[in-house]
């Protein structure tokens, strides 16, 4: 009975397997930093959705994308000081009723919506103008740096189940921190 059960969990882990090798790293990319008065952040993830996910959120498992970025004053022989420190999410879930995609957006706290998967992933995974502090908290001719991540979590099992499903957890994503170093 032990073996038969560990050897069902083997070929299930197996079967989800290839999806994982297939797919990229998800990875943030077209960073845009705005210093007008207020520093913004403009991004996207790409390289995140895979073919269990797009299922999921079609069949109206709500998924979350959160996303944290950091700004450092570089200095020197002491450690980094952190200027500002941003934690947001965007959730999505698909409305069977009205087949509209919705969405929340924490950052601007805008509820939107999509007809449309392609429109509502490009939605979710990008981040436009998310504010982070006003540029009269920088110095001139200081040394920064922007450190960005995204971690997407498209399934919450209920407590216990998911340490019976461990195998599930190939559909959490996250990518590495993204780096930008300016001079103010």
């Amino acid at each position: 009975m032990k073996r038969s059960f560990i050897l069902a969990v083997i070929i299930i882990a197996s079967l989800f397997s290839a999806e994982i090798a297939t797919s990229q790293e998800a990875s943030i990319e077209d960073l845009i930093v705005a210093l007008n008065g207020q520093m913004e952040v403009s991004f996207s993830v790409t390289n995140c959705c895979t073919e269990k996910m797009e299922e999921a959120i079609r069949s109206g498992v709500p998924t979350t994308f959160t996303f944290r970025v950091k700004v450092y004053r570089v200095r020197g022989f002491w450690p980094d000081k952190k200027m500002a420190s941003l934690t947001f999410k965007h959730t999505i879930k698909y409305d069977n009723i009205t087949k509209e995609y919705q969405f929340h957006l924490e950052e601007t706290n805008h509820k939107v919506s999509a007809k449309h998967f392609e429109r509502a992933w490009g939605i979710m995974s990008r981040v436009n103008g998310a504010k982070l502090l006003p540029t009269n908290r920088l110095e001139k001719d200081r040394n920064y740096y922007l450190d960005v991540k995204a971690e997407i979590d498209p399934v919450r099992l209920p407590f216990g189940l998911q340490y019976i499903f461990f195998f599930l957890s190939f559909w959490d994503v996250e990518t590495d921190w993204l780096r930008y170093e300016f001079t103010y």
